[in-house]
């Protein structure tokens, strides 16, 4: 069950135990350990888009990976969010994560509460500045079309879709007749992006040698 520093705290979590018995084996799990467990049982329930998430968040979890999963404190988690070099709303995203985890782990019996809903998100310090394509700069990437990368930032600019959403979009996503693309993932409205006719035009003209080639 673990060490304690005195007779009474080691008397408490042995009463614990009997009113409330767990896998033992299970409850000196590590994080890494239990987030195999956890990656298998959501595999089969979740979206691709939403288990790709989890396993992004959990590689942001690295300090947390070689330690004892019940042992990771609220103060621990508040740390490791804090000290993340990322956006206030990847934070967000790795909290949320953390909090499916935990719960995740109160429902095998490892924990009789979730710590990760005391982290508390920090407030974002600067503002990043927005820095768009300025139509000289659109007109070159259109004159270098050819080139891959380029397809696909051309993609992103007209549509707005990120780039996790380009990359994984599919050939039978697109309808260029209808200049239509069906993806997107942040929101209900995000799921369906109409190409602006612009777009649309200069597109259907590619179609022997257009964007989607690469598409999977």
């Amino acid at each position: 069950m673990g060490y304690f520093s005195t007779k009474k705290e080691a008397t408490e979590v042995l009463n614990k135990y009997f009113n409330n018995p767990y896998n033992l084996e299970n409850h000196r799990i590590k994080f890494k350990d239990l987030f195999e467990l956890f990656k298998n049982s959501k595999k089969d329930i979740v979206a691709k888009n939403t288990l790709d998430s989890y396993i992004n968040s959990f590689k942001r979890c690295k300090e947390l990976h070689n330690l004892v999963f019940k042992d990771i404190s609220t103060p621990i988690l508040q740390n490791l969010i804090n000290d993340l070099n990322c956006s206030i709303s990847t934070k967000s995203i790795t909290k949320g994560f953390l909090k499916i985890f935990w719960d995740y782990a109160r429902e095998i019996d490892i924990l009789e509460k979730n710590r990760a809903e005391f982290i508390n998100l920090p407030k974002e310090t600067e503002i990043k500045e927005k820095n768009p394509f300025d139509y000289d700069e659109i007109e070159k990437l259109w004159k270098n079309k050819d080139i891959i990368w380029v397809k696909y930032i051309l993609i992103m600019i007209y549509t707005g879709m990120r780039i996790e959403e380009t990359v994984e979009l599919k050939k039978e996503n697109v309808d260029l007749q209808e200049e239509f693309i069906h993806g997107g993932n942040k929101t209900r409205k995000g799921k369906n992006v109409i190409i602006s006719n612009d777009f649309g035009r200069q597109l259907i003209p590619l179609q022997d040698n257009c964007l989607l080639e690469n598409f999977p």
